[in-house]
């Protein structure tokens, strides 16, 4: 059985670290927010805002922290991150809790668990368009880069 061997992709590293880098930040401000007192709509903003910052979260960690070019993370490793992603919410809520004029939310935990898993939905869209098929083992490359067509053309 072979293993996957990671390679780090540094630029995703980095966005995943100044995302989450960012969370935090946010998230100890006191008060309401950093807009001051919003207006309900924007404290509607607000809180979906939520889905798309753990939406690119997790597809950088994804892409961060993937094998080679010829494989794709295990069932398992996509499950660890996933669930190291949801600690973090959960922690990233914990602490905010503590944050004067800040409370935890099982909605915000809930929009941040929708962001995790639409994330991962595109992390694989985005394997699945650039290396063909995709087993969250190995992979196939598509015909241009094998020479093949799948269809038997």
């Amino acid at each position: 059985m072979r293993k996957n061997k990671i390679q780090i992709n540094f630029p995703y590293l980095l966005l995943s670290f100044t995302i989450t880098v960012a969370i935090i930040w946010m998230s100890s401000i006191q008060g309401q927010s950093f807009f001051g007192n919003p207006s309900l709509l924007k404290r509607i903003i607000c809180n979906l805002a939520h889905i798309p910052v753990f939406v690119l979260l997790t597809f950088f960690w994804l892409k961060a922290l993937e094998p080679g070019k010829k494989e794709r993370h295990s069932k398992k490793y996509i499950a660890l991150i996933l669930a190291c992603l949801l600690l973090f919410a959960v922690s990233d809520e914990f602490h905010q809790y503590f944050v004067p004029g800040r409370s935890a939310t099982i909605m915000d935990l809930g929009l941040d668990l929708l962001g995790i898993l639409f994330g991962l939905s595109v992390y694989l869209v985005c394997s699945k368009s650039k290396y063909g098929e995709i087993g969250l083992g190995k992979c196939q490359h598509n015909s241009k880069s094998t020479g093949h067509t799948q269809d038997g053309d």
